[in-house]
């Protein structure tokens, strides 16, 4: 599950280049949007305050910055009172919050955020956010609870991956009412459900085989994101077909860096570099 979460902080601000993604026109019409001009993984305005520095912090990982952002957007919340907005950019800084925490193997806050992310979120969504905002705000719900899970007994973990499961469901339903069935962040969340095939047991509907498919529908949408092959290369580790992992491990080398995506693309190279030193031992 710790891989669905890191996993899912792509879907927050660490957006790839904006013009590569610019398909004006081919939205909702209810919407209204020129998708070049907003950050794709977010929804948000890329010339917004927030969303230059959330995908800052984000990109590299700055506890600190993010844990000041978040503070801020806290006390303007308490003097200017509730906005779907202004809830929605608290919940995802919650979200990313808790990203860093599990890399770092940090306990501590880690409940706290995900409780924080699926309310603020959830009031979010209560009070009308914007069509645009909806499938990332279902998608980070689903990412807490998958964290969420994590972190609690068997029992409720259950539940948490039921209600992860139905929220990254809506998110992929919705991204392509809103955005088109092309869209190419629609691939990280046929990702996150990859991996919550591969990751999870049979008896709580995992499994590898299914797990392919939703993978190899994250390559079709954006060949060029570097971590969907290394999902790939995984899942054939984990089904013992390691000819076809040292193939996806060896793009995953290949492949030049996404600025953006560029401190997950580092460390995805370096699980890589080991994956093939192990699998050709």
């Amino acid at each position: 599950m710790k891989a669905i979460v890191a996993l899912l902080v792509l879907l927050m601000g660490i957006s790839a280049v904006a013009e590569s993604y610019a398909r004006c026109g081919e939205v909702d019409p209810e919407i209204g949007i020129c998708l070049d001009e907003v950050d794709p993984m977010t929804g948000i305005p890329l010339q917004d305050e927030f969303t230059e520095r959330f995908l800052h912090a984000s990109s590299t990982g700055d506890i600190p910055a993010l844990k000041e952002l978040l503070e801020e957007r806290k006390k303007t919340l308490a003097e200017e009172g509730e906005t779907t907005m202004l809830l929605y950019q608290i919940g995802i800084v919650h979200f990313i919050l808790v990203d860093r925490y599990l890399m770092l193997e940090l306990e501590e806050g880690i409940l706290y955020h995900t409780d924080e992310a699926v309310k603020v979120l959830g009031r979010a969504i209560e009070l009308g956010l914007e069509d645009r905002y909806l499938p990332f705000a279902h998608a980070y719900i689903g990412g807490a609870m998958g964290a969420r899970a994590l972190h609690v007994g068997i029992l409720e973990s259950l539940f948490e991956l039921i209600g992860f499961d139905r929220h990254v469901v809506t998110a992929m339903r919705l991204s392509e009412k809103f955005y088109g069935p092309d869209y190419p962040p629609r691939s990280l969340m046929y990702a996150v459900r990859g991996r919550r095939l591969r990751d999870t047991p049979w008896f709580v509907g995992g499994s590898s085989r299914k797990a392919l498919r939703y993978l190899r529908r994250a390559v079709e949408l954006d060949p060029g994101f570097l971590n969907n092959y290394e999902d790939i290369a995984m899942t054939y580790e984990k089904m013992g077909k390691n000819d076809k992992a040292i193939e996806y491990w060896q793009k995953v080398i290949e492949l030049p860096l996404q600025e953006r995506y560029r401190w997950w693309g580092i460390e995805a190279k370096e699980r890589a570099e080991e994956a093939l030193e192990r699998l050709r031992g």
